[in-house]
């Protein structure tokens, strides 16, 4: 039964970005269902086989984090409503006047949408536990990776096609709204997002995979190294990191340039800092290559697209200042516990300055989002969470010395720094296919760190 489930394990890695970027409710219920189904299957043959539970960093804060969305949900008397988030019960005013006042309240004033969250979250938080328990050995953490950074490559050359081919259709044939889809995903951002995510992973099995011993500079050590398996893999993945990287740039997308770019420092910064020497020579050859890309496109396309954000006086003109300086005000409202995870759609039209009839759905910041969806404590266990597993990969990183796991912790430690980063300017998390490989790339971190060497 084992490699059923790894195989369904698989699929939902697989289906999650190719799905239009699970977005939708029928993608969220094959996503949730079968991560769901896995778990369940999971624990039932771990029980049967008496198998020991790996320890799961975060666990306490993610129930936490879950117990304060249900408490969101539940009806509660004014006076308690008043001290713990007296913005919600000002947004229930009309509902009050019309019952006489005495009527039992829930935080979140969009329940359909918190429990739609609660479902998410819970998802994600079981998919993380199943990463770290399932992944017991590096064989499968090999082939769950080069999985998935094979899908990467693939939704690389798709959205590069695309992009100069589709006239903004998804996979030729469905319509994106705004007609820039990027990949299986509607928006561009997202897309440079997920390939940030996983383009550190294809870095980290680059450098894994070593030339041909014999292989050199000269013409014989040459032939030697294009003639070698070992060292056609490495080639190749190679071109899959230059290519993914190029793509990020080719998109136009502000915020995937700047964060895979620092990504890729991490990246080098990690690997110096773990050999006590910063010369990699592979490493910094592929990087470049993927500059020489850059430079073939052309960089004014992309200088072009930084200027849109700045006016003549030097001004930054980006319509996300406004928005969250309007969120700003909304979160003093809700300060504590939020207005309820996925209402910002509900909370934002009665605080938007902006001159516009478009529909906000998103904060396009996920941390400003974070606190008016769950205010100060919801923030502080969801950074919780994410300390407690990057302390944790940092604290193995630093003692292990097994070559593959090292270079995938660093691979799966950058992953989760770049989503986090890239989280400043835009709402990946709030996507489905992201949000669940932030959490498969958490897991991955924790699971690779702590398997024994083979």
């Amino acid at each position: 039964m084992r490699s059923p489930l790894f195989y369904a394990y698989l699929f939902v890695l697989f289906f999650a970005p190719l799905a239009f970027g699970t977005v939708e409710l029928w993608s969220l219920f094959v996503l949730e269902t079968t991560v769901i189904a896995g778990f369940v299957l999971y624990v039932f043959l771990s029980i049967r086989n008496r198998e020991i539970i790996f320890k799961v960093p975060g666990s306490y804060a993610l129930l936490c984090l879950l117990a304060l969305i249900i408490v969101q949900l539940i009806p509660l008397p004014q006076i308690v409503l008043k001290v713990i988030s007296p913005g919600s019960l000002a947004g229930y005013k009309p509902l009050i006047d019309n019952s006489g006042g005495s009527v039992w309240l829930p935080i979140s004033l969009n329940q359909k949408l918190t429990l739609q969250q609660l479902l998410r979250v819970s998802t994600y938080a079981v998919f993380y536990v199943l990463t770290i328990q399932l992944l017991r050995d590096t064989e499968l953490i090999k082939k769950t990776v080069n999985s998935v950074v094979y899908l990467g490559f693939g939704v690389a050359i798709l959205a590069l096609f695309q992009m100069v081919s589709s006239n903004g259709l998804i996979y030729w044939i469905r319509p994106a709204p705004g007609g820039a889809p990027g990949g299986p995903w509607i928006n561009i951002n997202q897309y440079a997002a997920f390939i940030e995510a996983i383009t550190p992973l294809a870095l980290a099995l680059f450098l894994f995979y070593r030339a041909s011993p014999g292989a050199h500079l000269q013409p014989k050590g040459i032939a030697e190294f294009l003639s070698s398996p070992r060292s056609g893999k490495k080639l190749f993945l190679g071109v899959v990191v230059c290519l993914m990287v190029f793509s990020v740039f080719f998109s136009l997308c502000r915020g995937g340039i700047i964060t895979i770019s620092l990504s890729l420092i991490l990246f080098a910064f990690l690997i110096g800092y773990k050999k006590k020497r910063y010369k990699n020579f592979a490493l910094f050859a592929v990087i470049g290559f993927s500059l020489v890309g850059v430079s073939w496109f052309g960089w004014q396309p992309i200088i072009s697209e930084f200027d849109k954000a700045i006016d003549a006086n030097g001004a930054i003109t980006d319509g996300r200042l406004t928005l969250w300086k309007d969120t700003l005000v909304i979160i003093r409202d809700y300060l504590f516990v939020g207005g309820g995870f996925g209402t910002f759609i509900d909370l934002y039209p009665a605080y938007k300055t902006i001159a516009t009839d478009s529909i906000f759905e998103h904060a396009h910041n996920d941390y400003l989002e974070l606190l008016t969806d769950g205010g100060i404590i919801g923030f502080a266990l969801a950074a919780w969470f994410c300390l407690s597993v990057l302390v944790h990969g940092f604290k193995k990183l630093r003692v292990r010395k097994d070559r593959f796991a090292v270079l995938m912790g660093v691979g799966a430690f950058t992953s989760i720094c770049a989503l986090l980063m890239h989280s400043v300017v835009d709402f990946n998390m709030h996507n489905g296919a992201i949000g669940l490989y932030f959490f498969f790339l958490c897991g991955l971190l924790v699971a690779v760190l702590n398997t024994r060497p083979i």
